[in-house]
């Protein structure tokens, strides 16, 4: 129950912020998201899956590489903001609705369709388990590759000023996300460290690693 109330909470919060959340953006934020979709590199036969898709930035510059994108968020009005897009450019290739790390809403179908996993400054809301759990409903997802971009802290000792809201967010460090994705069975292909509190993983399924 806890969870599912912090997943409103989370919900509204955003859902206040949508309609300015693109106007002013950290270069931390502009960073990964280039290098998110630098590691994806989807193939033109991909179907790609955008957790915590907000506004749609990463599923919109995926589209244009991708089959497929498949984008999913707890908020409605960031929703909102990203069809909005889609509508506004006449994209055909992206589908938005609501869904979470753990209860991403997709159908059989589109589960077995996913080559690829992409998700940029949203794993953070979760606390530490619920991590891990996404982490591994992730893998069972049986995508080749899982690329994550988020606020991750390298060096502990060092943060003097958080990037982040304590209030809000519960960033890992990058060595428990590392770990957690391991343990799921992906082997460690980049960890890009941003700053000391902002990085990107990308990560291949062991079995799949020929695929890449």
């Amino acid at each position: 129950m806890e969870l599912e109330k912090n997943k409103r909470e989370h919900a509204a919060r955003f859902d206040e912020i949508a309609e300015e959340y693109d106007e002013d953006k950290s270069d931390e934020y502009v960073e990964c998201v280039s290098y998110v979709i630098e590691l994806a590199n989807p193939k033109e036969s991909d179907v790609v899956l955008d957790l915590g898709a907000g506004t749609g930035v990463i599923s919109l510059k995926l589209a244009s590489r991708a089959k497929k994108v498949i984008g999913r968020d707890i908020s409605e009005g960031m929703l909102d903001q990203a069809r909005k897009k889609i509508e506004e450019r006449e994209v055909s290739n992206v589908e938005f609705k609501e869904g979470s790390f753990l209860e991403p809403n997709l159908s059989q179908k589109e589960k077995r369709e996913i080559d690829l996993v992409v998700s940029n400054f949203a794993m953070h809301h979760l606390d530490d388990k619920e991590k891990k759990k996404a982490i591994e409903k992730v893998s069972k997802l049986g995508a080749r590759k899982f690329v994550l971009g988020d606020i991750m802290l390298f060096n502990t000792s060092e943060i003097k000023d958080p990037y982040y809201e304590p209030e809000f967010d519960d960033p890992a460090t990058a060595s428990y996300l590392v770990k957690s994705l391991i343990e799921a069975g992906y082997v460690i292909t980049e960890l890009k460290k941003v700053t000391n509190q902002v990085g990107v993983i990308a990560a291949v399924k062991k079995d799949k690693i020929h695929e890449n």
